[in-house]
């Protein structure tokens, strides 16, 4: 387990105290998470990691540096990559960190619902983009996303009360499916899912059902028949297709990269 800790100025007291409570228990280290705003001005980030560095007492080959870009904007993909090349280039004593690691995202927070819709992996693309410009850099530096969802955290605690989705991600872009609230809606109900499982598993897109977990309980859920509206039949659960989604990104997203 690592901690993850940010600039300590940008973070509430109580956080930092946790944070360095179990720096000093467990002793791994820190990853420390830089956000956009962090990264506008080099020299006061060169200040503003020893001060953090000095609270933690945490030396540079024990620390993980994560430079997150949170949801990118547009789709300039090359604006992107060279903002980054001067940030890499700019960046602290870039080779002294333990690791280096790039995040960001570019997943919907939302799409309408009765839509089928499809979204480039553009923040898999940035950095495909970047190992191109490898020799350009001082440091090339590792691949991290948010996966099937977007990178700002919605709280909720009134349990489900979404729509029915399937995300299902391919190696460049996601295929997206939204039903209607399960409650509200007259028809199929939960049974949607099973529904687009079916629809899924007939597109050139989908791999087959050993590629992985994810893919083979989509091939699971789409065999799933339903001969009349009020018969119960196993539709997985909110959890569930989050696992199937999430399970298959990792997948493809490994695959991936242990082929570069």
């Amino acid at each position: 387990v690592i901690p993850v800790a940010g600039i300590i100025r940008d973070r509430k007291k109580v956080f930092n105290e946790v944070v360095s409570s179990i720096c000093k228990k467990i002793k791994t280290g820190i990853c420390l998470r830089l956000t956009p705003s962090n990264i506008e001005d080099m020299g006061v980030l060169a200040e503003e990691i020893e001060e953090t560095m000095l609270y933690f007492n945490i030396k540079k080959n024990d620390c993980d540096i994560l430079i997150d870009l949170e949801g990118l904007k547009g789709n300039n993909v090359k604006e992107v990559v060279q903002r980054l090349i001067k940030v890499i280039n700019s960046f602290p004593k870039v080779g002294s960190w333990r690791t280096f690691i790039l995040a960001s995202s570019y997943f919907p927070s939302s799409w309408d619902r009765g839509e089928n819709i499809r979204r480039e992996r553009l923040d898999f693309k940035v950095w495909l983009e970047l190992l191109r410009s490898a020799d350009k850099i001082v440091r090339m530096p590792s691949y991290s996303d948010y996966a099937i969802q977007d990178p700002y955290w919605k709280d909720s605690n009134s349990g489900f009360a979404g729509s029915v989705t399937l995300r299902y991600a391919t190696v460049a872009e996601w295929i997206l499916y939204k039903g209607t609230k399960p409650k509200a809606d007259s028809g199929d109900g939960y049974y949607q899912f099973n529904k687009f499982c079916k629809d899924l598993i007939t597109r050139k897109e989908y791999a087959n059902a050993d590629y992985s977990w994810g893919d083979g309980r989509i091939d699971f859920y789409a065999k799933i028949e339903k001969t009349y509206r009020d018969e119960k039949v196993d539709t997985g659960s909110s959890s569930t297709w989050r696992q199937i989604g999430f399970n298959r990104h990792l997948t493809v997203t490994a695959n991936q990269l242990s082929g570069i």
